[in-house]
């Protein structure tokens, strides 16, 4: 009988294989929340990119996370007007712009809590688009990895008590994947296979986002689409006890004086 870490040990040595080969529904089930990851959470604001992910029947392209600080006090996370930009594969038409605009409380502990706003995905992917108004939705996301480079963020879709039956995983990076340096795709690939190797899934199940079709960028029309995300957002900012700016230069002076240490 396995230990627990011996069993973790492994896991991480023989799991980074294929889902379908490795899964283990005693072992290897993602959990519904996953173990905590401790992080700053000001270290989420700017802009990320989309490499690759594992959300299966939908193509991404071109994806772009946006996170503007709103302000916050430091013991309650950060929060942030999160927005998503990109192309989406339909049928028989070029791909639809999709914008999907968030205002998320972000912890220290890896938890993003999210209000977020979704476009009509049905009517997309039926080539029925745009469909319905946007619609809320109470989403949580679970940060898995974080470093000043990327990120490795999953979301259950479906859970089914204390395991998630489908879930979706997201790596972004800080640098459009058309500009990154190629020797960091295997930095990531290892990366992303260290992180969910525990869970039997690996980079092989990932789908890398298209940022190479010659397709215009996506502009969504948050002010005119999106009027109740935009309201809960100057509310937000309004409650805002702290210079988040301030905060975000701290932290650089702080990392700069570690580095002189090492």
């Amino acid at each position: 009988m396995l230990d627990l870490f011996s069993r973790t040990t492994f896991l991480l040595v023989f799991c980074s294989i294929p889902y379908h080969l490795c899964q283990n529904p005693t072992t290897c089930k993602v959990p519904t929340v996953p173990p905590i990851i401790f992080h700053d959470p000001i270290e989420h604001a700017g802009v990320w990119y989309e490499y690759s992910a594992y959300t299966p029947g939908i193509i991404d392209y071109q994806c772009t996370n946006i996170f503007i600080p709103l302000g916050a006090g430091i013991e309650n996370g950060v929060p942030y007007n999160w927005t998503i930009s990109f192309r989406m594969k339909v049928p028989n038409k070029d791909p639809e712009c999709i914008g999907i605009c968030s205002v998320s409380n972000i912890t220290g502990d890896g938890v993003r809590a999210s209000a977020t706003w979704f476009p009509d995905f049905g009517a997309f992917l039926t080539g029925s688009g745009p469909g319905k108004a946007p619609s809320l939705a109470n989403v949580r996301y679970f940060v898995l990895y974080m470093d000043p480079f990327m990120q490795i963020v999953y979301r259950c879709n479906n859970a089914s008590g204390d395991s998630c039956s489908q879930p979706f995983f997201f790596v972004n990076i800080r640098s459009k994947p058309t500009e990154a340096m190629p020797h960091l795709a295997t930095y990531i690939n290892k990366t992303t296979d260290n992180v969910l190797a525990p869970y039997c899934f690996s980079s092989s199940n990932f789908t890398l986002t298209d940022w190479t079709s010659n397709i215009p960028p996506c502009l969504p029309q948050w002010d005119a689409n999106y009027t109740d995300c935009q309201n809960l957002i100057e509310k937000t900012r309004q409650k805002s006890s702290f210079d988040v700016w301030s905060a975000i230069k701290r932290m650089h002076r702080q990392q700069q004086r570690l580095l002189h240490l090492v």
